[in-house]
């Protein structure tokens, strides 16, 4: 991957990055006056996957990864680089 992260971290820590991708688009959701509910119902803000992200379906984990996948790219864009805290 460029925007300097290796491709073996980022799924190293995959899980970790996807709950937090996942909080993030909660806290969004949440401010924006969306609630939890079923069936999903985008006309009156309600989403299904307003849930804790160990109570997901995998489908909506896995859409929370590939968003973590993009993250190189998307920093590759912006004309920057992912460095490592260690």
């Amino acid at each position: 991957l460029d925007a300097g992260i290796d491709s073996k971290i980022l799924e190293d820590n995959i899980e970790l990055l996807a709950e937090a991708e996942h909080k993030g688009w909660m806290e969004q959701k949440y401010r924006s006056g969306w609630a939890y509910g079923t069936p999903r119902d985008d006309t009156r803000n309600i989403h299904d996957a307003l849930l804790p992200y160990k109570d997901l379906r995998e489908e909506d984990k896995e859409r929370d990864r590939n968003a973590v996948r993009s993250y190189p790219e998307i920093v590759k864009i912006a004309g920057c680089k992912i460095v490592s805290g260690k």
